[in-house]
């Protein structure tokens, strides 16, 4: 019989809250719009970047 490993529930929050970071500013920097990378621009519009 196997022991399964505890689940750290503290690891995946923070492997979700990177990976939507990270889809944020993806999404910022594919945008065609963008001709200029604003870094200030990215602090203040994603939640929890900072």
């Amino acid at each position: 019989m196997k022991v399964q490993p505890q689940f750290d529930r503290k690891s995946e929050d923070e492997k979700m809250r990177l990976s939507r970071l990270l889809g944020a500013v993806k999404r910022y920097l594919s945008d065609n719009q963008v001709a200029e990378i604003d870094i200030g621009y990215l602090h203040e519009n994603t939640e929890g970047l900072r």
